[in-house]
């Protein structure tokens, strides 16, 4: 009998070492820098019209830790020039569209935010003084790069396998359009590995939402429009155990809308947008 004793405590012992800690480990005035691409596909049916709408972008950005004070951080995502391919297609000629852009005004666009060791956020605000445009400014919102980086973990020691969940509801204020766009959603994490990769070990977390779900209403030219809709996403993040961050994240995920528009003229607007998005950080 001692000796089952013995045999169960030592497994259960080593069960325990291996067990995985995921924080935020931040040392002040440190930085990390990222590249990042997004492919946007969107299709919408307007009076019996099918428009289709390509983005692919790309933007890099320098994630810098300012202060480090009781695994509280205060952190800042400073950018590089936005570049952006259009592709459109619908209504006739007159909606074709193939072109590229570059947005040099998110060099001066700055997100400031304070988390926790365990990723949740405090606060969160921009800085676009420097004359940057609406436009920059709703993109940049829009594209809520700060969540991208950070992961919400449970408080507890992991094995491969074990899973956590967080549910959020994220307000995005679109300023160009007048209104506010509220997303409800539930994603289910699940450690399923862990791997050592010249000297970095690195934790593969897959991620997939359990419920998506966005609402809101905007205002546009005299017109006023009701969005709600329904998604699914889904995606690997490779973490560095050493201090929490991201090395690399892929997501894909997929929006089926509808916008009913009302005032000078009344139709349902069914899109869907489906998108998938990279992040790795530089060597």
């Amino acid at each position: 009998m001692l000796f089952i004793l013995l045999v169960i405590v030592g497994l259960t012992s080593s069960a325990s070492a291996q067990q995985t800690y995921l924080e935020y480990r931040l040392k002040p005035s440190s930085s990390y820098s990222y590249d990042m691409t997004s492919n946007v596909s969107q299709t919408m049916s307007v009076m019996s019209q099918e428009i289709e709408n390509d983005m692919q972008s790309t933007l890099g950005c320098r994630l810098l830790v300012r202060e480090a004070v009781l695994k509280q951080y205060e952190l800042e995502l400073h950018y590089d020039t936005l570049r952006m391919g259009l592709r459109a297609t619908g209504l006739g000629e007159a909606m074709r569209l193939d072109t590229s852009i570059v947005m040099p005004g998110t060099s001066q666009y700055i997100q400031r935010f304070m988390m926790t060791s365990l990723g949740n956020v405090l606060s969160l605000s921009s800085d676009s003084t420097s004359r940057i445009s609406t436009m920059i400014d709703g993109a940049m919102n829009n594209m809520t790069m700060m969540k991208n980086f950070i992961t919400q973990f449970p408080g507890r020691g992991l094995n491969v396998k074990d899973t956590w969940t967080v549910s959020t509801v994220d307000t995005v204020h679109n300023a160009q359009l007048s209104g506010d766009i509220v997303t409800r959603s539930t994603v289910v994490y699940t450690l399923t590995g862990m791997k050592d990769t010249l000297g970095t070990s690195m934790a593969i977390v897959d991620m997939h939402t359990s419920a998506y779900e966005l609402s809101g209403s905007i205002r546009n030219l005299g017109m006023d429009m009701v969005i709600e809709g329904e998604g699914t996403a889904r995606g690997t993040i490779r973490i560095d155990v050493r201090n929490g961050l991201p090395i690399a994240i892929n997501q894909h995920s997929t929006v089926n809308s509808r916008m009913a528009m009302t005032g000078q003229q009344s139709m349902l607007i069914p899109m869907t947008i489906a998108t998938t998005s990279t992040i790795r950080r530089r060597q």
